[in-house]
């Protein structure tokens, strides 16, 4: 029976759905599959998904177009802040991988809002973007029992049952089939994924990189209902046009406050610390900005709902 687990859900009661699917039925599941359970796209969730399927004694495949974009942070190089913080150190006290590898990497750890109440306090972490996804990717193929496969899953195979349908496997853009019994899917931005730029639009996951296009068609036939996220990406400023002798430097919080529960202790460090370097806005800005509010007709923008964000992306979990 396919089954969309996102809906009215929190990403972590998902996560946990999909380990608990894997949990039921690994003891009855034939071993002339090629695996328990195939995840979809390498992004955060499905990093997360597939070594927590891993843990439990599957064996898992991960699928992702390039292997050399695992654990890609792809816009805002920090982790953290209100929600997405709390969700890391759900994910952690899991046993999940974020937290350790964003401690492991992070130039700066800063708590927010400091100033109001501990209910609205966040931390926050900068991120050496490189040390992460390097991290990360040694943390991934070491995993026992977890493989990696740069392809792109572009169907899924079904077979009858007594009541319903169920998940047999997947059909790969390379022309390979894969045998299994459940499917994850992580795609994220990327399904159905489009680009726009100014007035320009064309279909992509992120820049550089193919959107799942007949993935996307396999699920709106199959009766899914299917909304992109945006992203809203902020324009990028070349640091050789700053001068950043006019800015404050923002330092981290000493001794600095750690994602995972494993490093709450006294002693941890931050390896590498760096500031940020803040600016305040002043009436000439201002006038910059109202100025050239007549631009936004330049600007084509698709709005169908909430806004992404690092961890969660997209989380179906298709399975018996």
């Amino acid at each position: 029976m396919l089954g969309v687990l996102w809906r009215g859900k929190e990403p972590l009661a998902v996560l946990w759905g999909a380990v608990k699917i894997v949990c039921r039925n690994y003891g009855s599941w034939s071993h002339n599959l090629d695996f328990d359970v195939v995840v979809v796209g390498g992004g955060h969730a499905g990093i997360e998904a597939a070594a927590a399927a891993s843990r439990v004694g599957s064996r898992v495949v991960l699928i992702t177009q390039k292997l050399s974009t695992i654990g890609e942070m792809s816009c805002n190089p920090s982790f953290g802040g209100i929600g997405k913080g709390h969700l890391m150190r759900e994910i952690d006290a899991l046993d999940g991988l974020c937290a350790k590898i964003c401690d492991k990497s992070a130039i700066q750890f800063r708590v927010l809002n400091r100033s109001k109440g501990p209910a609205v306090w966040g931390i926050r972490a900068q991120i050496d973007r490189d040390m992460y996804k390097k991290n990360m990717q040694d943390v991934v193929s070491s995993t026992p029992g977890l493989e990696m496969m740069e392809d792109s899953v572009e169907d899924i195979m079904l077979q009858p049952s007594s009541s319903c349908q169920r998940v047999a496997g997947v059909h790969l853009a390379s022309g390979k089939s894969l045998k299994c019994k459940a499917v994850v899917i992580t795609t994220g931005t990327f399904l159905n994924g489009k680009i726009y730029i100014g007035l320009e639009s064309f279909p992509a996951g992120r820049r550089g990189d193919a959107p799942s296009i007949a993935l996307a068609s396999v699920l709106d036939d199959a009766g899914f209902l299917l909304r992109r996220l945006k992203t809203g990406t902020p324009p990028r400023i070349d640091e050789r046009t700053v001068d950043f002798r006019y800015l404050e430097r923002q330092f981290g919080d000493k001794p600095p406050i750690p994602f995972s529960f494993l490093n709450l202790k006294d002693g941890f460090q931050c390896e590498r610390q760096v500031p940020c370097f803040l600016t305040q806005t002043n009436a000439a800005t201002h006038k910059i900005v109202a100025d050239n509010l007549h631009l936004n007709r330049h600007i084509l923008e698709e709005v169908t709902g909430p806004r992404s964000d690092s961890v969660t992306g997209i989380f179906y979990c298709i399975s018996l």
